[in-house]
């Protein structure tokens, strides 16, 4: 068996505006394809969580007294003209800061917001290894509908390739991006009577192509590996059940689910030195990327509304796992979840 001799550290830093990048690999066993097909990779990603957990906070509309702890509503007010603010999400696998911007005319919203992860992390056998830098961008465009007692809100939105999905950290990778194009079609729904609201959510997550180009260094040569990645499409419902407790607190308790689809995945191999037998350029096509799992969970939080900013923090328990057979099992337990956001206009 040939031997690798070295790995080399890649880097393609900032944003991109192809799909396509390269990193250098060591031939282990957690290589690529294991972060590929990594559940907790895929379901840590931002625009995951914020569906997945409910993360968005209720607003107070404008013109209700605040005093009133009836006053809440879910979808934003009517109003026309930029705004934006600032948060921070930490969960168990990835710290990030963002900066969403948002521009609202009629009932139409523009919404933006790329991630900035101080801590993205990665699970490997030794432990977890961590990175920092830009995650991938979201856009959207959404439309409310409210009534005395509902609010509807359907959004399409679209996420770019920004983040380095190739980032490699001591020899190992840590993705800080998925690498594709994806859009995503979802909408919110609440429905609210005296203090109670129920706030449910369902997306559909379409995910595009990307390529990743791998790089060994053997005895013999160089062997490069085209990847051809196709990730798995998400559905994601969850329904949380809120009680406003005073105009400053909301109780909240719901469950979750998230189904992935397995993705595809094709590797093209050039090799760069003969080799009896061995054709220089071998393929394999339509393979199963391994992405395919079904979770379900409750969680319980709190949220805490306060000059001008509000504090959201729940733990999710899981209650349902499955996963492809073929991958490492997850250890999934109870986690936590924490997320500040404060507004600046």
């Amino acid at each position: 068996m040939r031997n690798v001799l070295i790995a080399l550290i890649v880097s393609m830093a900032g944003y991109y505006n192809a799909a396509s990048q390269s990193l250098y690999l060591n031939l282990m066993q957690e290589n690529l394809e294991s972060v590929i097909s990594n559940p907790g990779v895929l379901s840590s990603n931002p625009f995951i969580l914020d569906n997945f957990m409910v993360m968005s906070e209720p607003l107070i509309q404008e013109g209700v007294d605040a005093s009133d702890r009836y006053a809440f509503d879910f979808a934003p007010a009517p109003i026309t003209g930029f705004g934006f603010s600032i948060e921070t999400v930490i969960t168990p696998d990835c710290k990030y800061l963002q900066l969403p911007l948002r521009y609202s005319f009629g009932n139409f919203r523009i919404n933006s917001s790329i991630p900035f992860f101080y801590d993205r992390q990665v699970e490997y056998a030794h432990g977890p290894v961590s990175a920092t830098g830009f995650g991938d961008m979201k856009l959207g465009l959404s439309y409310s509908i409210s009534g005395d007692s509902y609010s509807l809100e359907p959004a399409l939105d679209a996420k770019l390739p920004t983040g380095n999905a190739s980032k490699m950290v001591d020899g190992f990778l840590v993705p800080l991006g998925t690498g594709s194009f994806d859009m995503i079609l979802g909408s919110k729904h609440t429905w609210a009577r005296d203090a109670f609201r129920i706030q449910s959510n369902l997306s559909y997550n379409l995910a595009g192509s990307s390529t990743r180009d791998v790089f060994i260094m053997h005895d013999e040569g160089t062997e490069e590996i085209e990847y051809r990645i196709t990730n798995g499409n998400t559905i994601i419902f969850n329904s949380t059940f809120n009680y406003v407790l005073s105009p400053n607190v909301v109780l909240r308790a719901g469950v979750s689910s998230l189904l992935n689809s397995e993705g595809k995945m094709s590797r093209t191999h050039r090799f760069d030195w003969d080799e009896p037998g061995r054709a220089n350029v071998v393929e394999y096509d339509n393979l199963s990327a391994r992405q395919d799992f079904v979770y379900a969970d409750a969680s319980a939080g709190i949220q805490v509304n306060a000059f001008g900013s509000t504090v959201i923090f729940s733990l999710k328990q899981p209650v349902y796992t499955r996963q492809n057979t073929n991958t490492p099992p997850l250890d999934r337990k109870l986690q936590f979840y924490f997320k500040f956001n404060t507004r600046i206009m």
